[in-house]
């Protein structure tokens, strides 16, 4: 951001020399206070998606022929939840979702 062009062998010369010591000054640091992270929560789901003939050269199909047609991809969410409904069931956060 500020233009400089430092060679990557120099930086790696200092991070050896002040490597060393770093560890030292981290564990003299106060430590954050700590506090309870909310529920987090990862659903994963796993689906077919169609695929040309040579993507799936090889692969055993579920069908009459036993060729495949799909093949399976991997689905996540991740969020948060902090609230609870009336009847005690957990609300996703507002945009905590990945």
């Amino acid at each position: 951001m500020a233009g400089i062009k430092i060679d990557p062998s120099q930086i790696q010369r200092l991070v050896q020399v002040l490597g060393i010591a770093v560890p030292q000054h981290l564990v003299q640091l106060p430590a954050p206070a700590a506090q309870a992270a909310p529920p987090f929560y990862v659903s994963v789901d796993g689906t077919g998606v169609p695929m040309l003939g040579a993507e799936l050269e090889g692969r055993a199909g579920r069908g009459a022929d036993g060729k495949a047609k799909t093949r399976e991809v991997k689905l996540a969410a991740l969020f948060t939840q902090t609230k609870i409904d009336e009847e005690g069931r957990p609300i996703r956060d507002p945009d905590s979702t990945t």
